[in-house]
């Protein structure tokens, strides 16, 4: 017998309320709703795209350790054009396909299977999400290897998910926004 599915929402755009399946267990970390709702509603309306608009629209957007994929359906949903999304797990990496096939964004999305910091795809993004296993260190590693990489064009804007408990060490050529 198969294990339940758990499924989590869109919170906006033109996808808002399609469900995603979520695999049970803790291996999978998604972003909560109401904290993707918050972050997204601050990347249309907080003034980072051109001219004050919105980043998201026509956007391509890389996410990081993927997941579900929530991060970059959710910024496909609000306009974005493009998504990259990468793990290196091949189970999540077959979850985020069906959960991109099954919103119709097959065409819109990538799937990229790397380990990082290593394989990280070519640029350049507008908008990254990276939001990997706390326990492993990454953060810092995989923002060094985005810098060195040239993946996040000029005035591109990188959102990390982190424990409270990590002190952020942001690589030359980034700022902390908060």
């Amino acid at each position: 017998m198969r294990a339940p599915v758990h499924t989590l929402r869109i919170t906006g755009g033109t996808l808002r309320g399609r469900k995603l399946a979520v695999p049970p267990g803790r291996n999978v970390r998604p972003t909560a709703e109401r904290v993707r709702e918050a972050l997204f509603n601050r990347l249309a309306h907080g003034g980072f795209g051109e001219d004050g608009a919105s980043i998201l629209v026509g956007a391509r957007v890389l996410d990081l350790c993927c997941g579900t994929g929530a991060l970059a359906f959710e910024a496909v949903s609000w306009g974005a054009e493009h998504a990259t999304l990468v793990d290196a797990d091949p189970g999540v990496l077959r979850l985020a396909r069906s959960n991109a096939e099954a919103l119709g964004l097959a065409k819109a999305c990538t799937i990229h299977p790397a380990k990082l910091p290593g394989g990280m795809p070519r640029g350049p993004f507008d908008l990254v999400f990276l939001d990997p296993p706390y326990a492993e260190g990454l953060v810092e590693p995989i923002l060094s290897a985005l810098a060195v990489s040239g993946s996040v064009r000029q005035r591109g804007l990188i959102s990390v998910e982190t424990s409270a408990k990590l002190d952020l060490n942001v690589p030359e050529g980034f700022a902390l926004l908060h």
